[in-house]
């Protein structure tokens, strides 16, 4: 019987769920419309997870945006809840690159490991474009 309770427990153990929190994070972020720069400001990044899931918070002044990647698939899909978390009106989101002077869009593949370019995620609707680094 206590090999039975003892195999027990360790089975149980092994399939709770795992989540974390990061510390906020002060970083840079931008907010663009229609391709062009409309604000550089300080912000407060947010990001933890879970078991399927990732998420980031940038809190820009009294403005917060909600991002998350569900993590349970290859497809790793990103979507923006809008603030207060209004979990059924959810956005699709693109993840994207900017150049960190120009603010260009750049591929991925013209990233180098010395350039801290801005990472980006914009609604597919064009409503929240916001980037950070």
């Amino acid at each position: 019987m206590k090999k039975f309770v003892l195999v027990s427990l360790l089975a149980m153990m092994s399939t709770t769920a795992f989540a974390w929190v990061n510390p906020d994070q002060k970083t840079t972020c931008y907010t663009f419309k229609n391709n062009k720069l409309q604000n550089k400001s300080t912000c407060v990044m947010r990001t933890g997870g879970g078991a399927g899931g990732m998420y980031l918070i940038l809190k820009v002044g009294k403005k917060s945006y909600h991002f998350e990647t569900e993590t349970l698939t290859e497809a790793m899909k990103t979507v923006y809840y809008p603030i207060p978390n209004n979990f059924d009106k959810t956005k699709d989101v693109i993840e994207y690159y900017r150049h960190p002077k120009t603010y260009k869009i750049v591929e991925e593949y013209q990233i180098g490991k010395n350039t801290n370019a801005l990472f980006c995620q914009k609604t597919k609707d064009g409503k929240v474009d916001i980037c950070y680094k």
